[in-house]
């Protein structure tokens, strides 16, 4: 009898098909991933407005990333600044006392020696005595040695003992690549320890003009307080990353009436990580206000700030506004309220800043890889991602990221029925496998059949 082994193939791939139709189906749309390495084991994807506005849980779990088969990816969401832990890492920097450049015929009897070892490091640097009976001039010259930093400086800092005398020094920051050519690097610095009556002010830090990139960095004493005694030299490695930019979305308000006091209330379209607001009045306005946010209907009001003086004032010479209200933490409530104690002439509008945040993925299924966002029932398990990222900047060296992937054109898959908790989006994969279950059984039906039907042997 001939089999109709035909009939498995469409069987068999309406199976491995009906996963990934399962999992399509959780979610509202989706968003194709171009990958800038093909062969890059974990990749960063930096949100735009459009997830965010198709997010709908609070904590942004309902954002994944799903491969080509439909199974999810191990994820995380992170903050810029703890993508790469460069941006707020230090590191102890080598530093050797200097006398300052002969300025003189008298300066000549003294010859300063630096020794650096095979790898370009530093090892020593000494003055020698070219005539007798003279004494080495006390100096705050600083040369520092970044050769071993692993990324360029954007600040050192400079740590000395409590001393019985205020401090009040400027010096200027030149840099070199040998150690002889030595050209300035565009900053002046003032460092002040001073106290009185109990009060303190200090002032530790430089921060470079541009990154330090040079391995070899000099602090040359540019007048006031003469010798500052140094006891370690700290700098702060630059990110190899650009932050991105502040964003901001406009809300329009609307009047209400709430227990006999009227308030402005706003609606925020997206999850944003909001970290700052920005009350925009018409022009020639001043009022104070309170600002407040929280979740949905029915939950308490969180107040952000209780008194902030919003204005805009328009002339001649152009346009000042207030600054806005930064707030402690991020928060990704979509309702915001303004109150008055004054009368309310016209509302105004608030401007809501987030900066876009970054979802890291492993890439542990087949590409192509999407975005997906958008579900009421289906949710992101975080990954445990800082050890193995700390692993591989220690691996690689402080300055390697993650691979980047870019957002494409969002296409719909279950749209608006993802997003409701109490109805199930249109499940295709129960059709499939409903349709596999009756082929199966007329296909073993007809098999019987067919065997009932055959001439036994010998007859």
């Amino acid at each position: 009898m001939k089999r109709p082994a035909w009939l498995v193939v469409p069987i068999t791939l309406a199976m491995l098909a009906a996963p990934a139709m399962a999992e399509d189906a959780a979610f509202a749309k989706r968003w194709p991933l171009s990958v800038e390495r093909e062969d890059s084991g974990v990749y960063r994807v930096v949100l735009d407005a459009s997830v965010y506005e198709t997010a709908i849980d609070p904590a942004l779990r309902d954002v994944s990333v799903m491969d080509a088969d439909g199974d999810l990816q191990p994820a995380t969401l992170v903050a810029h600044r703890s993508l790469d832990d460069t941006a707020a890492s230090t590191v102890e920097l080598p530093w050797f006392p200097i006398p300052p450049a002969p300025a003189s015929a008298a300066s000549q009897r003294w010859r300063v020696v630096t020794r650096t070892g095979p790898d370009a490091r530093v090892q020593q640097v000494e003055t020698e005595v070219l005539e007798a009976g003279t004494r080495a001039p006390e100096t705050t010259d600083l040369l520092i040695d970044a050769s071993q930093a692993g990324a360029a400086l954007t600040w050192i800092e400079l740590d000395w003992p409590p001393q019985a005398e205020p401090i009040d020094a400027r010096f200027v920051v030149e840099h070199s690549n040998d150690l002889d050519d030595w050209q300035p690097d565009g900053t002046t610095a003032r460092l002040i320890d001073l106290a009185n009556q109990g009060m303190r002010i200090e002032r530790r830090r430089i921060e470079l003009s541009r990154a330090g990139s040079a391995p070899y960095l000099r602090l040359r004493h540019a007048g006031g307080q003469r010798p500052l005694r140094i006891s370690a030299v700290r700098g702060g490695l630059a990110s190899p990353l650009s932050p991105p930019d502040r964003q901001w979305v406009e809300l329009q308000g609307r009047v209400v009436e709430e227990d006999g006091q009227a308030s402005v209330v706003f609606t925020s379209p997206g999850r944003y990580p909001v970290s700052a607001v920005q009350v925009w009045p018409r022009p020639n306005t001043a009022q104070r206000w309170q600002l407040q946010s929280r979740d949905r209907d029915g939950d308490r009001w969180l107040t952000h700030d209780t008194g902030t003086v919003a204005y805009r004032l328009r002339d001649a010479q152009g346009e000042s506004h207030s600054p806005a209200i930064t707030l402690r933490s991020p928060t990704r409530h979509t309702q915001w309220r303004l109150t008055s104690d004054g009368r309310i002439d016209e509302a105004p509008e608030i401007r809501l800043g987030y900066t876009p945040e970054t979802l890291v993925f492993l890439s542990r299924g087949e590409k192509p890889y999407s975005l997906v966002a958008g579900s009421a029932r289906s949710y992101r398990a975080d990954a445990p991602m800082d050890d193995m990222l700390a692993a591989q900047r220690q691996r690689y060296g402080a300055d390697w990221v993650a691979s980047e992937a870019r957002l494409g054109v969002p296409a719909a898959l279950a749209g608006a029925a993802a997003l409701e908790p109490g109805r199930e989006p249109r499940r295709y994969s129960h059709w499939v496998m409903w349709s596999i279950l009756v082929l199966g059984s007329l296909l073993v039906a007809w098999l019987a059949f067919g065997l009932l039907r055959a001439p036994r042997r010998g007859q």
